[in-house]
């Protein structure tokens, strides 16, 4: 692991649709294989047909470029990029910026599910509800339970100008939720003025991903964790670093998430919101980079380290 640092929903329950097993229909053009001199049939996974679908629906949409398409983490009882209560509010806390963070969700579109995406998911069914403080199953019973996050095909739009889209849909082939998005392919070296000193040293950096370095690490029984904080004026480049290495690591089918401090809220708290991001990086059971924008807002309160630490 990783880690660089750069200093509506209504109340009640709503009615659900019975789950129905989304079936592909059949077709003429299905992928053969050839074994032993006999074609056989390949079958497609879903998840291959919903990245296919992703890209043509950015194309549909005119979006510039060619999508980056990666895995979501799953998120046990709540999708939180998928669940309307929790965005509305992420949309409405970033109103109250003066100055927007990089990153920050300016509003968000649900969409229907094309028609090319086969019936992945076209129903928007919910899987269970949740007790008020979604948190936790809602039992039989309890009143003001929320809806979790539908299976559905969303439009993000950022602040800074880009957009984003995602798919939540379950796999009932393999009883598996699955969360695909697909974001512009992110700024390249070759986007930096580094002098190449600098930029040896950064790409130093990327080598504990390596196999052997892996290795060597389990030998002597140290934390496979790296940190390098970045340290300058406003406008030197450390925000534009911190996308190239992004960016460079989802491609190679890491696990990547860019953090930054909540607004000072009774319910908000930093250092937990970090907390709760390593340990999404550690289910993900992949290669993670945790980028941290603004880290000194983390650490700047000793009672909120405290409680994050012993809570």
């Amino acid at each position: 692991m990783s880690d660089i640092h750069n200093s509506s929903v209504p109340k009640g329950t709503l009615k659900l649709k019975p789950t129905e097993q989304e079936s592909l229909p059949p077709s003429d053009t299905e992928p053969k294989s050839v074994i032993g001199g006999v074609a056989r049939p390949m079958t497609t996974q879903r998840r291959e047909i919903a990245v296919q679908a992703l890209k043509e629906l950015w194309q549909e949409l005119k979006f510039e470029g060619d999508p980056l398409i990666f895995i979501s983490p799953m998120q046990r009882r709540v999708q939180l990029e998928h669940h309307p209560l929790l965005l509305d509010q992420l949309v409405a806390n970033g109103k109250q910026r003066k100055k927007s963070l990089f990153g920050q969700l300016k509003s968000w579109e649900l969409l229907d599910a094309p028609a090319y995406a086969q019936g992945i998911a076209a129903s928007g069914e919910v899987g269970m509800l949740l007790k008020a403080d979604m948190l936790r199953q809602a039992d039989i019973g309890d009143r003001d339970a929320i809806p979790a996050s539908p299976y559905s095909w969303i439009c993000f739009a950022f602040k800074s100008g880009w957009k984003a889209l995602s798919v939540y849909f379950y796999d009932y082939e393999n009883s598996e939720a699955h969360t695909l998005s697909a974001i512009p392919n992110g700024p390249s070296v070759d986007d930096l003025i580094l002098n190449a000193e600098t930029l040896e040293h950064m790409t130093t950096q990327r080598h504990i991903f390596n196999q052997g370095m892996l290795k060597r690490y389990e030998s002597l029984q140290l934390p496979r964790l790296r940190k390098v904080l970045l340290i300058g004026s406003a406008g030197t480049g450390k925000t534009t670093l911190l996308k190239v290495e992004g960016a460079s690591h989802a491609k190679q089918g890491g696990f990547v998430s860019y953090i930054c401090p909540p607004p000072y809220s009774r319910n908000s708290n930093a250092w937990q919101q970090l907390t709760n991001t390593l340990h999404l990086a550690a289910e993900s059971q992949i290669p993670a980079l945790i980028l941290v924008e603004d880290f000194e807002m983390f650490v700047s309160s000793a009672p909120e380290l405290q409680t994050s630490w012993t809570g």
